[in-house]
């Protein structure tokens, strides 16, 4: 039985003040095999996440069908395709949770 301080914790505030460059062309998102292709891959990504018993607690309450969505959107933009996702910032977010082991 899991205890309550087991449950993940909620990541601090982070300032990053990094910007990543924004793709030139949308190359990498067609090798990729375009929106069908991104989803293939968040299928697969998806599926590791859910298999490894370190990130399961953190995965425990999402809803999956949402973060696959997400995760296909974040993939179109960061690859050049033509989707452009709503903040929250997925770096600070990362850094945050990274920052907390």
């Amino acid at each position: 039985m899991a205890r309550a301080d087991d449950a993940p914790q909620r990541p601090p505030s982070v300032i990053d003040s990094h910007i990543p460059a924004a793709p030139s062309n949308d190359s990498l998102s067609r090798e990729l095999g375009g929106q069908g292709g991104l989803v293939k891959i968040a299928d697969e990504f998806l599926q590791r996440l859910q298999a490894d018993p370190q990130l399961v607690p953190f995965l425990r309450d999402i809803d999956s069908k949402q973060f696959k969505k997400r995760l296909v959107i974040q993939f179109c933009e960061v690859s050049g395709g033509p989707c452009k996702r709503a903040k929250p910032d997925m770096r600070k977010l990362h850094s945050a949770a990274i920052s907390m082991r």
